[in-house]
């Protein structure tokens, strides 16, 4: 018998596979997953700190810890790095949600 999925579910899941596809290259093992993790922390907290605008992908990078290469090594630009930190949205990655 065929499990059914929830709507909710599979828009979790979806929006989870977009995230991952706005990627330049998908992390497949961990230290490549963690780095990404740092990079996405990094992102939210420069976003805080200048505003979305002003963020630039050598703050995050600066933030972050590596280089700009790392950055571009998974996101083409800095609107790739919008997108998976704060998908649908413009406004802060720690504003709630209205």
């Amino acid at each position: 018998m065929a499990e059914t999925i929830t709507e909710e579910a599979l828009d979790l899941l979806l929006a989870e596979v977009r995230r991952v596809e706005n990627l330049r290259n998908a992390p497949v093992q961990d230290r490549s997953r963690r780095r990404l993790e740092q990079i996405a922390a990094a992102g939210v907290i420069v976003w805080n700190r200048v505003g979305r605008d002003r963020l630039t992908t050598e703050m995050v990078a600066a933030e972050a810890g590596c280089s700009i290469g790392t950055i571009y090594r998974y996101f083409p630009d800095r609107v790739a790095l919008f997108d998976h930190i704060a998908p649908d949205r413009d406004e802060s990655p720690l504003e709630p949600r209205p």
